[in-house]
């Protein structure tokens, strides 16, 4: 009796189990494929606005690090902050630096993070010159002259990570008004980001 019961169950239930399972097979690829294409097109909107940052400013590199969790401290297992270089476009014949910035502990440049998120940006006329906030192993890395530094805020105003324009061939020569713009740019993208990270 145990058996055809078992039997019955099995021959009722089995198919709506595949049917039900293959279904959630079906929506999880589904899902993993929007979640991709929701990347690709978030990506081309950043990246379009860093080659405007390019073309509007005569700059030569321009590039984002956005802030993550890494390992962890020994032994409160408190998370390390870190960041890296996610997005990055560049004028022809100049380098990109984005493979030398990945997983950076904050503490690294910790007076230059403050100075840029909290008094909204930081230009870097040249490198050469004086006090850079020990940024000088980034203008290092990529024979940048000058820099100009802007913080990328959450919409509930959690930094998420900082906009940089580096000018490689020559000094930048940034005006109020290109200050602002790159000010506009900084909040414009940081909407790109804050959208895209709270839909994942």
């Amino acid at each position: 009796m145990n058996d055809i019961f078992v039997a019955f169950l099995t021959g009722v239930f089995g198919p709506l189990l595949l049917l039900l399972f293959k279904f959630y097979l079906d929506n999880k690829k589904k899902n993993k494929k929007d979640a991709l294409n929701e990347l690709l097109i978030n990506s081309d909107l950043v990246n379009s606005e860093l080659n405007s940052i390019l073309s509007e400013l005569g700059a030569d590199r321009a590039w984002i690090a956005q802030f993550h969790n890494g390992a962890y401290y020994y032994p409160s297992g408190k998370s390390i902050r870190k960041f890296t270089i996610f997005y990055e476009q560049t004028a022809d014949s100049v380098s990109k630096i984005s493979s030398f910035f990945q997983g950076i502990p904050c503490s690294l440049y910790s007076r230059s993070l403050a100075h840029i998120l909290n008094e909204d940006g930081l230009f870097i006329k040249d490198y050469k010159d004086g006090d850079h906030h020990e940024l000088g192993s980034v203008g290092d890395t990529g024979g940048t002259i000058s820099s100009v530094y802007f913080p990328l805020y959450s919409f509930d105003q959690k930094p998420i990570g900082f906009l940089c324009a580096d000018w490689v061939k020559k000094r930048a020569n940034v005006k109020n008004d290109d200050m602002e713009l790159f000010k506009n740019k900084s909040y414009r993208i940081a909407g790109y980001l804050t959208n895209y990270l709270d839909n994942l």
